[in-house]
């Protein structure tokens, strides 16, 4: 629903028809040459605007628009808008085509060429981005073909583990499912009792987590607490009231049966690492600021730390730290976006972690496999 500041516009344009149909200075304003040129251009104006403000966000990876743009959108509207008004709508409109002439010239021939370009430029895009994430992997880290006896819970985080898992389990002897839990994320309330009349997709998840006996935890934990910043237009929407708690009591009803592995937190970036190579091929990305950290998320993990690390049969694990803040290996990406592992980010942070750590004993993998 429209919001009440759009009554201000609304407002505006009101008084400026009514002091417009009688003398006044506001009408005088409205009279010079410059000013009514401005309005001949004004359709054009809107046009395109939109056209280089999409373009930036786009390139920049901003929430808002950097200052260094401003003049560049304008000065580029007024340009594509001066031609578009003199090249095209002039001519049209003193054009002496009939209705099918114009339906066919006009519209028909002109929606084609557009529907055709976006769905070559689409596919070319996809193309594209397959292609870099597909160049980023190291190999193709197939699961041992032994039955699943560890289940990988969480959200989209827990799903971007999906090659650490094949490649540590495949080097320790175990096989891990992954289960993105969408909204059902916590199953337990604060005071550490099943939650009840779950939905029923809720329900069957719950149904699946009991069934096997080793877990591994993994979430974008600072999204949930409402922790800022975070890559995401509306963060405030992901917020889970009681998190906290909740996720403490989850843990703790899960360890009763079960050995339970809560994983850290990757990073987040300021933009696109992705984004940023497909950029990187056109030149674009030397005009924007380097990639980073969008924040330093070790506090965040240590407060998860806190929550469970007094929890008989939990272990942490913090095979990020492995990572640090490193974006690019050579040519080939970590991060497909902001915050989420390309194929090979995951696999080369299995690779880390091997090298330094094993995620299962021996004398439990054999408890599962015997």
């Amino acid at each position: 629903m429209p919001g009440v500041a759009l009554l201000l516009p609304c407002i505006l344009t009101a008084l400026l028809i009514h002091f417009s149909a009688k003398e006044s200075w506001i009408k005088s304003f409205l009279s010079f040459k410059l000013v009514v040129w401005i309005g001949k251009l004004s359709y054009s104006l809107y046009l395109f605007h939109w056209i280089f403000i999409a373009f930036t966000y786009y390139i920049s990876g901003e929430k808002e628009l950097p200052q260094s743009a401003v003049l560049p959108i304008i000065f580029l509207t007024f340009i594509f808008s001066i031609l578009s008004y003199y090249l095209l709508e002039q001519p049209i409109r003193k054009s002496k085509l009939t209705f099918k002439q114009s339906f066919l010239l006009l519209y028909l021939i002109p929606s084609l060429v557009v529907i055709g370009f976006n769905l070559s430029v689409r596919s070319h895009i996809k193309n594209k981005t397959k292609y870099l994430k597909d160049k980023s992997v190291e190999q193709n880290v197939i699961p041992l073909n032994i039955p699943s006896k560890i289940l990988t819970i969480g959200d989209s985080h827990a799903g971007h583990l999906e090659n650490f898992l094949n490649y540590v389990g495949s080097k320790e002897g175990w096989r891990s499912d992954i289960l993105n839990v969408h909204e059902c994320i916590l199953f337990v309330d604060k005071m550490g009792n099943l939650k009840k009349n779950q939905k029923k997709d809720c329900a069957e998840y719950w149904k699946k987590i009991e069934s096997y006996p080793v877990i591994f935890i993994s979430m974008f934990y600072e999204l949930k607490r409402g922790g800022s910043p975070v890559p995401r237009f509306n963060p405030t929407s992901y917020i889970v009231k009681n998190f906290d708690e909740e996720f403490q009591a989850l843990v703790k009803y899960l360890a009763k049966t079960k050995k339970v592995y809560v994983f850290a937190n990757n990073i987040s970036l300021n933009r696109s690492a992705l984004r940023n190579a497909f950029l990187a091929e056109y030149k674009l990305d030397k005009y924007l600021s380097p990639i980073q950290k969008l924040t330093d998320n070790k506090v965040s993990n240590n407060e998860i730390l806190q929550l469970v690390k007094d929890i008989p049969n939990v272990t942490w694990v913090d095979a990020v730290k492995y990572l640090g803040d490193t974006v690019y290996v050579g040519k080939k990406t970590i991060y497909g976006d902001q915050d989420h592992f390309t194929s090979f980010g995951s696999y080369y942070m299995g690779t880390l972690f091997h090298e330094k750590e094993r995620l299962l004993s021996p004398q439990l993998v054999s408890e599962l496999y015997k």
